[in-house]
């Protein structure tokens, strides 16, 4: 990975997004695990210095070795296109046939852009690459996807596909876990016996913090039907980002 200075490739490196990074010469050395297709894959990183020059003979055997490259630039700052520009250049001299992902970052602050679509389109033209994703790692919009991308990237598979697949496997999990809570607390709620046998086991302990058996029976029945919302929702996610915002919520009512 190369960045310059203030782009946030230290904010990665020390962010709960990577795995616990190492101080070398010249780099810094951490790891990204990553659910790939039902696989678990982990990805090594090298973060190249600033000081490319100063290190190049260090930085090139981390290229000789690599399957990818990610090259950030920072929107809000034109002139971290430029250096990344000439790294990529630098890079492409070194390795002709390494996957390179270039990173936009800082998306957060979309009204401080100064790079615009156009240069962006001829960095891709001049350096023969077409893999784009801009990211925010002050909010996290789009961080997990840049990753997946690189993984793709690397194992030569189209990401709309990987991704899509990885939709599936994870809305089936997740109804398949809303399911059976549902029909579970459903079942606590049926008949005159469980619900007699439930209501001594409430007099024993306080249920969910519930004053009264009735509030606890109703607090119940409003987590069965949050819960079918939610699997609606989830249902009808189209991107895993999304699909992981509504996760979120239901983890509280299961």
């Amino acid at each position: 990975m190369f960045a310059d200075k203030d782009v946030g490739k230290e904010t990665l490196a020390n962010s709960n997004f990577l795995n616990r990074h190492f101080h070398m010469i010249g780099v810094e050395s951490t790891s990204k695990d990553v659910e790939f297709c039902g696989k678990n894959i982990r990805l090594q990183f090298w973060i190249i210095s600033d000081d490319i020059e100063w290190f190049q003979h260090i930085w090139k055997q981390y290229i000789k070795g690599s399957q990818g490259v990610i090259l950030m630039y920072d929107i809000t700052n034109v002139k971290t296109l430029i250096m990344v520009s000439e790294w990529c250049q630098m890079v492409k001299d070194s390795r002709k046939d390494i996957p390179i992902l270039l990173v936009g970052n800082k998306i957060d602050l979309e009204e401080q852009r100064e790079v615009s679509k156009d240069q962006v389109d001829k960095f891709k033209e001049k350096h023969d690459t077409s893999s784009l994703i801009e990211i925010s790692l002050k909010t996290g919009e789009n961080v997990e996807k840049m990753f997946l991308n690189l993984t793709c990237m690397i194992l030569k598979i189209d990401p709309k596909e990987a991704l899509g697949k990885m939709l599936e496997e994870k809305r089936d999990h997740f109804v398949w876990i809303i399911d059976r809570a549902i029909k579970t607390k459903e079942r606590k709620l049926e008949g005159k016996r469980k619900l007699k046998k439930l209501q001594k086991l409430w007099r024993k302990k306080y249920f969910e913090g519930t004053e009264t058996f009735e509030e606890y029976l109703d607090k119940q029945k409003e987590i069965v039907l949050n819960l079918t919302d939610y699997k609606n929702e989830i249902m009808n996610a189209k991107e895993l980002p999304e699909m992981s915002k509504v996760w979120e919520k239901i983890k509280n009512l299961l």
